[in-house]
């Protein structure tokens, strides 16, 4: 098996989008629906036409806002802008940024008396903070098709043959119910004839999910037993399979991963594709808004599906990030009249592409992803250094060690500390100790300073209660409130 890495891919363009489309056979009901094409054509659109397009769409949306959503009609009033301003180009940054904590507070005044045209309400959105407060977020119709019809360019992107078995290694909660409306429980796993969400609308083959809370050598005997061609699963997922696999063959049918819910690093997807032998693809989203972005095979820059939102990337003073610069990931909706988020904070850190993406579309882009600005913000300087070089070491290990790692973690305490949690397969090596702390001494001896690092090897390393695991976790650093996923709403669709 060999990965595709975006390098090594040439550029795409409109013949090759829609030969990738006809494979994509719309179910009879559906042959009319015209979204889909209409979606590749916007890909292609020359850079005026596609600035025009998005500036209309947010026009739009911010004029609905100020004249039907009382939080927006006061906020105007407060902050004395101008209508008519913040409705030119440009005009949203004179808009502050919504955050999670106003969109908790204010959630009733974010929504409007009546909806405007043909819009209907459709469902709505949770997501829980550290509180156990949860948000949510009221879609529409349309805001809720969105996911489907932007699901379906990725798909086409990532080259995904929608007639082969699409299996997922999901939370529970986010998973298929049973027959009898109950969700799978550890151990078992669930077959379908189609695959969720894309399979209401196209001919598809099969489906198949388990849980990510089954240990992962039952995974790994799943993935065996039905040799799925390609699986969707959180990256923390993806990694501990990767780390897991004995390399026997069993997994030689798979031909891609599609990462979802969580950050990808760069390290990890190395260390999956490496292992693997297969390209993870990955999406961006949240599930206050849907699908945001979506990473292009070809040169691995985040596509903005600038149908869906608007997306700035802003430094610490407001002001927008120059190409290298790296600041936070502002998101406004233009789909969802139910709860329009302007400029909503997801505090999540990103850097601005350079000029026109390599891979030939058009859409807006950005070139990457680095973590949330609160995790990385509160901890001590030397920190995200020594954690990038130790997790290096599990990218970098022999076949022979390796698949002896099924998980890890790295945590910091406050007093300076560091523990390293291996769940390991047998004795813990001598080798893989000795790469251990062979990393960490150089970390000190780059950084300028000596930090104690325990190795415990331990039974198993706990979820937290959202079940999106983190490889690195730290004292000094708030527990993650909310991850980049898959909106609510795609659970209603299967």
């Amino acid at each position: 098996m060999e990965s595709n890495s975006p390098s090594r891919v040439m550029p795409t363009a409109p013949e090759r989008e829609i030969a990738a489309q006809r494979q994509w056979r719309l179910l009879p009901q559906y042959a009319g629906l015209t979204q889909f094409d209409q979606l590749l054509h916007n890909e292609f659109l020359d850079a005026e036409p596609q600035r025009a397009g998005q500036q209309a769409a947010l026009a739009r949306m911010l004029g609905f806002a100020i004249e039907h959503v009382p939080y927006y009609r006061e906020l105007c009033r407060r902050e004395r802008l101008d209508p008519r301003a913040v409705l030119e180009p440009g005009g949203i940054a004179r808009f502050p940024a919504l955050t999670r904590q106003t969109l908790q507070a204010e959630s009733a005044r974010l929504q409007p008396a009546a909806l405007p045209g043909n819009d209907r309400l459709g469902g709505s959105a949770h997501t829980s903070g550290t509180t156990g407060q949860p948000v949510v977020v009221r879609h529409t119709v349309h805001s809720m098709l969105m996911f489907a019809l932007l699901a379906q360019r990725e798909a086409r992107w990532f080259r995904f043959d929608p007639m082969q078995l699409c299996a997922q290694l999901r939370p529970s909660t986010d998973l298929p119910k049973r027959a009898d409306g109950s969700m799978l429980e550890q151990g078992d796993s669930q077959q379908s004839e189609h695959w969720p969400l894309l399979g209401r609308f196209f001919y598809t083959g099969a489906g198949a999910a388990m849980s990510n809370l089954n240990p992962v050598e039952i995974q790994l005997r799943w993935l065996a037993e039905i040799r799925p061609t390609y699986l969707i699963g959180l990256s923390s997922d993806l990694e501990h399979l990767a780390l897991s696999y004995s390399g026997d063959g069993s997994l030689d049918g798979l031909r891609a991963f599609q990462a979802i819910s969580q950050q990808m690093t760069a390290p990890m997807r190395r260390l999956i594709e490496h292992r693997l032998g297969v390209p993870v693809h990955e999406d961006y989203g949240l599930n206050e808004i849907g699908l945001v972005a979506a990473r292009c095979p070809e040169a691995g820059r985040y596509h903005v599906h600038a149908e869906h939102c608007f997306v700035e990337i802003v430094n610490d003073n407001g002001q927008l990030c120059r190409p290298g610069e790296t600041g936070r990931v502002l998101v406004t909706s233009l789909s969802n009249t139910a709860m329009p988020l302007i400029r909503y904070d997801t505090d999540d850190l990103a850097e601005p592409g350079d000029g026109p993406c390599p891979c030939g579309r058009s859409l807006p882009s950005f070139a990457g992803l680095h973590g949330r600005y609160r995790r990385r913000s509160m901890l001590p300087p030397d920190t995200w250094p020594r954690w990038e070089r130790l997790a290096r070491v599990f990218e970098d290990l022999p076949v022979e060690l390796h698949h002896r790692v099924q998980r890890y973690q790295l945590h910091q305490y406050r007093d300076g500390r560091f523990e390293l949690r291996l769940v390991i397969h047998g004795d813990l090596p001598a080798a893989l100790t000795e790469r251990l702390e062979n990393s960490w001494r150089e970390a000190g001896r780059i950084e300028g300073s000596e930090r104690p690092l325990a190795i415990r090897v331990v039974d198993d390393i706990p979820r937290p209660r959202g079940g999106k695991f983190q490889n690195f976790t730290s004292d000094f650093a708030p527990p993650e409130e909310h991850a980049a996923g898959v909106p609510i709403h795609e659970r209603s669709e299967h």
